[in-house]
């Protein structure tokens, strides 16, 4: 709920596309942000070391509040997964904001 209201705060004022960082190895993280509608978009492998001089890995995720245009992409294999699961968010919250308007 808390990344949920960040993101309708954020587009509330204007903005466009927020990414936020997350620890690679913390799952719980990860759902919450998956679940309010952040898809992943880059992995830093060892982009810091903690206290004990381990490499912590960081995934960055992204939610955008405006329609991505694809016209003239070639997908290739690895690419087609993501842009359908950015397309079924986009038009899941479509769909919504038709319902509440």
């Amino acid at each position: 709920d808390i990344l949920e209201s960040i993101a309708v705060y954020a587009e509330s004022i204007g903005i466009k596309y927020m990414e936020m960082l997350l620890d690679a190895y913390n799952v719980d993280q990860q759902k919450r942000a998956y679940e309010a509608d952040f898809l992943p978009c880059a992995y830093f492998p060892a982009m810091m070391k903690d206290e004990r001089d381990s490499r912590i890995d960081y995934i960055v995720t992204c939610r955008t509040f405006v329609p991505l245009d694809f016209k003239g992409l070639k997908l290739t294999e690895g690419t087609r997964a993501y842009t359908r699961a950015y397309y079924k968010i986009r038009t899941t919250k479509l769909w919504e904001d038709l319902e509440h308007a």
